[in-house]
């Protein structure tokens, strides 16, 4: 690679150079777009006509102007039209979402066309793209047809809300899901700015809701979770201490003081008993345990002082503990190999 290093920046520089291209489609016009996702189909280069027609479906191709004199990324919303004098110019145009629509949606026999209905925004790994649904109606009856739910999911696309302003599609939640499995200190706010900057770079608007994005990503988990549970898919069942644990480890704060001063905590649980047991579950248990306990003071419930991790008071300084911890109880399994798994004994006090 060093030695190849000059040939690489030379090639570099050379991919940047705008060579008068005519059209790759059907006509021998001049091109005025360049395309790369559509180079498998040979349509690299496209004019003003066939950049409309080739993508008037295809909305989340990233295309580029070439008629400026360098390579200009420009969004789906803008399209390229040839003035009287011949020249290229930009204008806005519309996207509709690319979704299948029915034949009919009445006994009508009238030849009815798709015409672009509420804006709304779509989400994918590559950034944020305006669009519009498509909508149908019929002149004699009034019959309309809007996607909902079900066609929407269908194709992958999962909405923010009941109205559909905003919507997902399954891959950026897909990837932000191994993102934090594979490097759980990924921040949601870090992985956002990456789709922001994706879209800047080429040329759409780059705003994105972190609020919206979470909450989304949490129905999207529990819809996923319910549909694996119907399926029997257990994925907190260690298959080294089935059916009963061997040992049991517990770590963890339980001094959750900010949970009960933050916002919204009377929304119910998505998992209820999952991940956390019910309140109702561990104050029977705590009670039973204190009860069948000898405390040398109140301090430290478990046993002597000696046991440091069970005092519920301190004197130390709070000031740079995260108060919002759970307590976590583990299984340990040790023959040849040492398999540590998280079980379903995840408990708040």
């Amino acid at each position: 690679m060093k030695i190849a290093r000059t040939l690489l920046f030379d090639a570099k520089l050379s991919a940047e150079r705008i060579v008068t291209q005519k059209c790759h489609r059907y006509c021998a016009a001049e091109s005025v777009i360049r395309c790369l996702d559509c180079v498998p189909l040979d349509m690299e280069f496209l004019c003003a006509t066939c950049d409309m027609e080739a993508h008037k479906r295809n909305i989340f191709h990233d295309r580029e102007a070439v008629f400026h004199g360098f390579f200009e990324p420009i969004a789906p919303t803008i399209a390229v039209v040839v003035d009287e004098d011949g020249q290229p110019q930009f204008c806005e145009q519309i996207c509709q979402l690319p979704v299948p629509t029915p034949r009919s949606i009445c006994e009508c026999c009238h030849d009815l066309t798709v015409t672009p209905g509420k804006h709304i925004s779509v989400v994918t790994i590559n950034g944020r793209y305006d669009v519009c649904l498509p909508w149908k109606s019929c002149p004699s009856c009034s019959a309309e047809w809007t996607p909902e739910f079900k066609d929407l999911l269908m194709y992958r696309y999962w909405p923010a809300s009941t109205s559909c302003q905003t919507l997902y599609k399954f891959d950026v939640f897909t990837s932000f899901e191994q993102m934090k499995v594979t490097a759980p200190a990924m921040s949601r706010l870090a992985f956002l700015k990456m789709l922001e900057h994706r879209s800047v770079q080429a040329g759409r608007t780059g705003s994105i809701c972190a609020d919206t994005f979470q909450r989304s990503f949490f129905e999207f988990c529990f819809c996923q979770y319910k549909e694996e549970d119907m399926c029997q898919v257990h994925h907190f069942v260690c298959p080294a201490c089935s059916p009963d644990m061997l040992a049991v480890c517990s770590d963890g704060n339980r001094k959750r003081y900010r949970f009960c001063k933050s916002k919204g905590t009377e929304e119910p649980p998505l998992y209820e008993g999952l991940f956390l047991a019910k309140d109702e579950e561990v104050e029977t248990f705590v009670d039973l345990v204190r009860g069948n306990m000898r405390s040398a003071n109140d301090s430290a419930v478990c046993g002597t002082a000696k046991f440091t991790a069970g005092r519920e008071t301190s004197k130390k300084s709070g000031a740079q503990i995260d108060e919002e911890g759970i307590q976590v109880a583990v299984c340990r399994y040790v023959f040849v190999i040492v398999c540590v798994c998280v079980c379903v004994c995840v408990c708040v006090y």
